[in-house]
């Protein structure tokens, strides 16, 4: 019987006329989460982020700035009320091969109505577009939306990954997880699940740069080695040209070896991701019924500390409201914590002492037990009675979504570049399992804020509504913000061409890897 890595080689590398497999450029990097489905729908996580986004495109997509720039579409306009959109759409652009498709099928405006269609119907996107009232064709290369009300972060909003277009033929695959067909730089060759994904230049891949076509790379090639240690140990032996999403100690471990001349290089950036702790208002529990306490809790965390101990430096204390700084112009004043306040807190809600709270949990998955750890000993060292207890990645995410935990550690990753995107954690009509407002959070005066904000578009007066927001949200505090995120990768130092985003997006179309 053949081997798997005989198999893969001979999908991804056989062909007539191609050089020998020693000479392809193929990029090779581990996903130690693994990759659940190739559907965009299902692009919630980093891992299928990346592996959908070497597919599949939108009509719009974000530059390394964070801007919003064409893809599928060339242009678009709007009403002076930003309800009415419509969009020119780029012609010569083809679709992977499929089954389900004719021969070099190429991209049309029904294949972009379909695909939104789908996504507003959608359980997991209709949030984004629950207030489309029609979309339509005026002809094969323009696309038309009307909403109920201001639009005027859509051309955003439609760069996410979720949101990207797919051939109308093959929405109603039900292998469409594992079959994909987009109009990205690289298409699927093979999927094993649990050992390896391998993908392959598309031909006929639409974008230039200097007149020569992209992507530069032959191919990706993306293992999935669940343990770490052995992922960086395939890293520094050569086998891997990237190496990202490892535990801080990995990361020092790494930065140490450059120091002492190591062949690769550490890409920073900054990154829309912000972790917090969050509690479910809905709870008896006095520490989710009670700001107060929440307060107390606040006061007794060492941010810095946690970081520079536990992140080995990685992140920024989130002490300028939840938004990443970046998203809120730097215009939220820097919250100052006082340790001597936990006792008056706790008095103010109605307890003698922090011993004297009930004991909660705070839960966790285990890529963050060692952070959780540090902030239940701090907490503990206050006085409150609390522990801390790991669950699996699903299943955290879905007890979090279904209201079943009181205290959980969580984070967002900003979905474009816009607060409100991640302000929408505290937006009553999105309360789980129906949106991302998992601490089912509902205040009146954030509510209309949030839809006055969202009505107007990016800039000063809109920053003030952001502020007010972030100031409530201080108050009221159903979520502890902890850090914001960077993004970080290690790299060979035969890549060129990657550059960091704020999205931590993957974009390999301009990256080449020089010869040895």
């Amino acid at each position: 019987m053949r081997s798997i890595a005989g198999i893969l080689l001979a999908l991804c590398f056989a062909s007539c006329g191609h050089k020998e497999h020693s000479e392809k450029r193929i990029f090779k990097y581990n996903e130690h989460s693994g990759i659940s489905s190739l559907d965009p729908i299902y692009a919630r996580n980093l891992a299928n982020i990346w592996a959908v986004s070497q597919i599949y495109e939108g009509l719009t997509r974000l530059d390394s700035d964070g801007k919003v720039v064409p893809a599928l579409a060339l242009s678009w306009s709007c009403d002076s009320l930003a309800q009415r959109w419509t969009f020119v759409l780029r012609k010569q652009v083809y679709w992977h091969p499929h089954p389900l498709l004719k021969p070099r099928a190429a991209f049309c405006a029904e294949d972009a109505k379909a695909s939104l269609e789908r996504a507003a119907q959608h359980p997991f996107t209709q949030w984004l577009l629950s207030d489309l009232d029609s979309i339509w064709v005026p002809d094969s290369h323009r696309l038309s939306l009307a909403f109920s009300g201001p639009k005027p972060q859509l051309p955003a909003l439609l760069s996410m990954p979720t949101l990207s277009v797919l051939p109308k033929p093959i929405l109603g695959d039900k292998q469409l997880r594992s079959k994909p067909s987009g109009t990205g730089p690289f298409r699927l060759v093979a999927w094993h699940e649990q050992e390896k994904m391998v993908l392959r230049r598309f031909e006929d891949y639409w974008m230039q740069e200097k007149g020569k076509q992209l992507p530069y790379l032959d191919g990706l090639s993306i293992s999935f080695v669940k343990d770490l240690q052995t992922a960086k140990l395939d890293f520094l032996l050569g086998r891997l040209h990237m190496l990202q999403g490892a535990e801080p100690a990995l990361q020092e471990s790494l930065r140490q070896e450059i120091e002492k001349g190591a062949d690769f290089k550490e890409i920073n950036g900054i990154y829309l991701n912000i972790e917090y702790i969050g509690f479910r208002l809905g709870s008896n529990h006095p520490v989710c019924q009670k700001p107060l306490l929440r307060k107390a809790l606040a006061a007794a965390l060492n941010k810095e500390e946690l970081i520079r101990e536990v992140r080995a430096g990685l992140g920024e204390p989130a002490n300028r409201g939840f938004c990443p700084p970046v998203l809120s112009s730097g215009g939220i004043p820097e919250e100052k914590v006082y340790p001597d306040s936990i006792a008056f807190w706790v008095k103010e809600a109605g307890f003698e002492n922090p011993s004297q709270v009930p004991e909660f949990v705070l839960h966790t998955d285990p890529a963050y037990a060692a952070f959780t750890t540090a902030i239940v000993g701090q907490w503990r060292a206050a006085g409150f009675q609390v522990r801390s207890e790991v669950m699996d990645r699903s299943s955290l995410k879905a007890a979090v979504a279904q209201g079943h935990l009181d205290c959980f550690r969580a984070s967002w990753i900003a979905d474009y570049p816009d607060p409100l995107n991640v302000l929408s954690l505290f937006d009553a009509d999105l309360k789980a399992p129906n949106g991302p407002n998992y601490t089912q959070f509902a205040h009146p005066e954030v509510q209309e804020l949030l839809h006055n904000a969202a009505r107007l578009a990016p800039g000063p007066g809109r920053q003030v509504l952001v502020r007010q927001i972030e100031g409530l949200l201080r108050e009221e505090m159903p979520v502890i913000p902890m850090y914001y995120d960077v993004s970080q990768r290690f790299v060979g130092s035969n890549v060129t061409g990657m550059e960091p985003n704020p999205m931590n997006h993957l974009d390999l179309r301009k990256v080449r890897l020089l010869e040895p």
